[in-house]
């Protein structure tokens, strides 16, 4: 590129001060969409587990898994939720999913309910449960009440790692299987 004129400088400096960002950046960092009420989310998930009693947990997971129709988000996802163990046995628990990798996916995946859960060591615990979500509001997936899913935890304290799979009711080998880690908040 010849430059000529001050106003060229200025150019050629700015597009190259990009592009070896841009060079020096995995691709990931350039497509990375996370919002204000994600930022709100992460904030209030934090906050919240720190200020209600132990029992309550929140939580915030980063997770990947398989691609399927029911969930239209790019991998990996992250997850906020809280949940509380009303005995050894049953846990209730409310949680979003979305995918900081799919810019469009507001309002991402909302859902509540319930899960049996059965310990089956000090550190893993296997469960399974249902929950209901808005599908007017969750516009952006396939997802029909109930939800389904069942999983295994292992860990214990702040850092755990988990696997489940996810289905609709109506539909048990159409589901989504992930897996990830969980950092709690008590």
């Amino acid at each position: 590129m010849l430059i000529s004129t001050e106003n060229d400088l200025k150019t050629f400096t700015s597009r190259t001060r990009i592009d070896i960002m841009r060079g020096s950046l995995p691709s990931f960092f350039m497509s990375v969409c996370f919002g204000v009420a994600s930022m709100a989310g992460l904030v209030a998930t934090v906050l919240v587990g720190e200020v209600t009693p132990d029992d309550v947990k929140t939580y915030v997971s980063l997770h990947g898994g398989t691609d399927n129709d029911l969930v239209s988000f790019k991998q990996g996802m992250g997850s906020y939720g809280i949940e509380y163990d009303v005995s050894d046995f049953v846990r209730l628990f409310a949680e979003h999913q979305s995918s900081p990798l799919t810019c469009d996916d507001h309002p991402g995946l909302n859902y509540a309910g319930f899960k049996l859960t059965a310990p089956l060591a000090d550190t893993v615990i296997a469960y399974s449960g249902l929950a209901i979500h808005n599908e007017k509001f969750d516009s952006n997936n396939k997802l029909r009440n109930p939800i389904v899913m069942t999983g295994i935890e292992f860990g214990n304290g702040p850092f755990k790692l988990y696997t489940e799979y996810m289905h609709s009711a109506e539909q048990l080998d159409d589901g989504r299987f992930y897996a990830g880690a969980k950092f709690i908040f008590d």
